[in-house]
């Protein structure tokens, strides 16, 4: 039953996001790579995506039961159906963006599951015990004050932000922030030590800290971990933390229940995030307010549109001429001491921002479809990430417990958000996902049980 349930609420929200595409998306941003739907050209492409989209609810598991569940129904919900239907109704490819559809899907079905299949295949419940139980638990065991050491190092990495950044901090508002980012650019461009640190410091530390505040209500984890969003805007000026911030909310009040992750909730949730700003401009006539305006582009456009929106221009820029050079994964640093990389110090969204802009300050940076898939290898990369992906969220899921996964998921979730605008590489490297997993198994062992009689299903 919940199935069909959650097939039904995925046909609303296809039916929303075509809706968005049509009456928002194109008269209002049509310009930046949102052209009209030409049904004739690729109505049989937007068929197809529509039915790629609804197969899945009815044959992959509701219930999380594993890490990799959620992520991939995350990757469903926020990447994969808002890409392909998007991709479909832009038409660019002139097959209607009908092979592109297909591959998507396949580097998408993929990554859901591998994991799967290796978990039946292999006893991940004694790895787990062997790594997590054996290794990380001693560790706690030997040093009782690990969570103090935790918070010690994070107020330090505070204050060695504050101290390196202080001449550039400012509170700047949304039509301002380009400024900043600018600003802040400048200022740690040469220090790739300073990146790191930054990135860490609110993707993984505050949002691990605020984490325990919505599950434990400890007030001083709620200042910690608002102290380093703060921090952060005032540097980068990055819109994304006040809305993390209410995402967070969302998934702890609305989507986790009794301690379990309800997904047709978070299906819900979606569906009321992209329909409340999109019946707010269709009821002012696509005429709002500017600072409503702002806040409707940043989720209509920036959130639900722009993994399908770069997807189509990443293929326009490299593989609709034919004649612009894969990077072969050489956009990885490591990569680099074997393959040249093609565009000197430029990096891909940098290029494609200067095909489309025409200026190389318009950084059209974009997800892992199109970052280590169209750019990386063209069609052959779509498969390959997919592959790639789905062999590492099964790592993920070695060293992870169900016992926690809502707490897991809910601090993690800014690196899910995370490789819808950046590649998997950079979440895992820059964004620190994997430290996000070390830091609650850390704490879910020293101190947090949650929901004790629940019943633990592992492998």
């Amino acid at each position: 039953m919940k199935k069909y349930i959650m097939t039904s609420i995925i046909a609303i929200y296809s039916a929303i996001i075509i809706s968005v595409y049509i009456f928002y998306l194109n008269p209002v941003w049509g310009y930046q790579g949102f052209p009209e739907f030409d049904w004739n050209h690729s109505g049989n492409t937007l068929i197809l995506s529509l039915i790629f989209v609804m197969i899945f609810p009815l044959i992959y598991p509701i219930e999380v039961k594993r890490y990799s569940n959620f992520i991939v129904w995350f990757i469903y919900l926020y990447i994969y159906t808002t890409s392909i239907i998007i991709v479909s109704m832009q038409g660019i490819p002139d097959d209607g963006g009908l092979y592109l559809v297909i591959y998507l899907s396949a580097s998408f079905y993929m990554m859901a599951y591998i994991p799967e299949v290796l978990s039946r295949a292999i006893n991940v419940k004694n790895m787990q015990t062997t790594i997590i139980t054996k290794n990380i638990l001693q560790i706690i065991n030997r040093n009782k004050r690990i969570i103090f050491y935790i918070t010690t190092i994070f107020i330090i990495l505070l204050i060695t932000i504050f101290i390196s950044n202080r001449d550039i901090l400012s509170i700047r508002g949304f039509y301002s922030v380009y400024e900043q980012r600018a600003v802040a650019s400048d200022n740690i461009t040469n220090s790739t030590y300073m990146a790191y640190l930054i990135e860490w410091t609110t993707r993984v530390f505050s949002t691990f800290f605020i984490t325990i505040y919505l599950f434990d209500k400890k007030k001083i984890f709620l200042f910690l971990g608002v102290a380093g969003f703060t921090l952060y805007y005032s540097i980068v000026a990055s819109k994304y933390v006040v809305f993390l911030f209410f995402l967070m909310l969302s998934i702890r009040y609305f989507v986790i229940r009794n301690g379990r992750i309800d997904i047709i909730r978070f299906a819900l949730l979606m569906i009321f995030a992209i329909s409340v700003p999109f019946a707010i401009t269709i009821y002012n006539g696509n005429q709002n307010p500017h600072s409503i305006d702002i806040i409707i582009s940043q989720i209509l456009k920036r959130a639900f549109g722009i993994n399908g929106l770069t997807i189509g221009i990443y293929f326009d820029y490299f593989m609709r001429g034919g004649f612009q050079p894969f990077t072969y994964y050489s956009h990885l640093g490591p990569v680099r001491w074997f393959i040249d990389y093609p565009f000197g110090h430029y990096s891909i969204g940098q290029i494609v921002g200067h095909f489309k802009a025409g200026k190389y300050e318009y950084n059209a940076s974009a997800g892992f479809w199109a970052t280590d898939g169209i750019a990386a290898l063209g069609y052959t990369g779509i498969l390959i990430i997919g592959l790639i992906n789905g062999i590492i969220f099964f790592i993920f899921d070695i060293f992870t417990k169900r016992t926690y996964l809502p707490f897991l998921c809910l601090s993690s979730v800014i690196s899910m958000w995370m490789i819808a605008d950046t590649s998997i590489f950079r979440a895992l490297m820059t964004g620190g996902w994997p430290i996000h997993i070390i830091l609650v198994n850390m704490y879910y062992s020293y101190k947090y049980v949650p929901w004790q009689n629940a019943q633990e299903v592992t492998g």
